[in-house]
């Protein structure tokens, strides 16, 4: 655990680095989410803010609609990525977890967040794909850690 906290605040101070000033493509987006893990398959709906140029949060409702549901909420950082359109953004954060399950009453845990995102010009869309790592802190099952959750969003933009 040690290592992965270790090493995703290395990747985010490195992202950091190459964060440029420019504006933000939209101030709030909202949207569906399809979370891919294991052997679950996740939809919700997502919610995005920019707080400034280079923050946001983010909030979550997940379920698989047969077992339970789970919400998150993130703080990320996000940047654009060097030598591609400032419409492609890369994202770095972390956040909490919280929801009931059949097999578990109730879960909490802290999740971090690594991915990208793109903004349409053309159209208020916003396209994201990113990796969140789970560990529940709060739960009755042996397996806390759930490192291969991927996630895409697709959002209607708000300038």
């Amino acid at each position: 655990m040690k290592k992965t906290v270790f090493i995703l605040g290395i990747i985010c101070l490195a992202f950091s680095s190459y964060a440029q000033k420019t504006t933000t493509p939209y101030s709030s987006a909202f949207g569906g989410r399809i979370e891919i893990n294991t052997d679950r398959t996740f939809l919700g709906f997502t919610y995005k803010h920019y707080m400034d140029q280079l923050k946001s949060y983010e909030v979550m409702a997940l379920s698989d609609f047969d077992r339970g549901i789970e919400f998150y909420g993130f703080l990320q950082y996000n940047g654009t990525v060097p030598d591609f359109p400032p419409k492609l953004r890369w994202i770095v954060g972390g956040g909490a977890n919280l929801g009931t399950w059949n097999d578990d009453s109730f879960v909490l845990g802290v999740d971090g967040m690594l991915g990208v995102e793109y903004s349409f010009s053309e159209l208020p869309l916003n396209l994201g794909l990113d990796w969140k790592p789970v560990l529940n802190l709060v739960t009755k099952k042996d397996d806390r850690f759930w490192p291969s959750k991927f996630g895409i969003s697709i959002r209607y933009t708000i300038k």
